[in-house]
């Protein structure tokens, strides 16, 4: 399910790849498999990053780790893109 998990810069980032979201239910199943807790900032988060607006899927607050934690939901499979789009949201969650 998780195709890449690493610790960059202070965020701690989960990319996944799940070939369908059948329901609502895997989603909450999904989020409630993260453990406990995080606290739910944002769905969509607007970003405005050279003037134009991007929007993260999913932003979360982990109290134990003191970290966002940004959340790219995908289908299908894993492209290069994706990685750099997530890098690009870190940055601006940094500042």
């Amino acid at each position: 399910m998780y195709q890449e998990t690493e610790l960059k810069k202070g965020f701690y980032t989960q990319m996944c790849r799940i070939e369908r979201w059948s329901t609502r239910q895997d989603l909450e199943h999904f989020i409630l498999e993260l453990g406990i807790g995080f606290t739910f900032i944002a769905r969509q988060k607007r970003m405005s990053i050279d003037n134009i607006d991007r929007y993260l899927d999913l932003l979360f607050y982990h109290r134990k780790l003191k970290r966002l934690i940004a959340i790219e939901l995908k289908i299908g499979k894993f492209k290069a893109a994706y990685k750099g789009q997530m890098e690009l949201y870190l940055r601006w969650l940094e500042k």
